[in-house]
């Protein structure tokens, strides 16, 4: 879930596709990033918990009580992260 929670905040940083960049000859191609504040990484956050606890309560809705359970102990690692 971590990995799942770190790679969701890259992406909120990313600049959008069609954001003109200057390229940089010599440079890496990396693209320019967003600064990120904390209020937007716990939007992040809670966009990524709220999802992992919907799907839990699908999987709990059909009976499938393990994935359920394993889905909400992700949702309770993205807890840590909000307090």
């Amino acid at each position: 879930m971590i990995r799942t929670l770190i790679a969701a905040i890259e992406n909120a940083a990313a600049i959008e596709a069609d954001t003109p960049v200057d390229p940089q000859i010599g440079l890496n191609h990396d693209q320019p990033r967003r600064d990120l504040t904390e209020s937007d990484v716990s939007r992040v956050l809670e966009r990524e918990r709220a999802e992992v606890t919907e799907a839990a309560a699908s999987y709990r809705g059909l009976g499938l009580a393990d994935e359920a359970a394993e889905l909400e102990r992700r949702a309770d690692i993205a807890d840590r992260y909000l307090r």
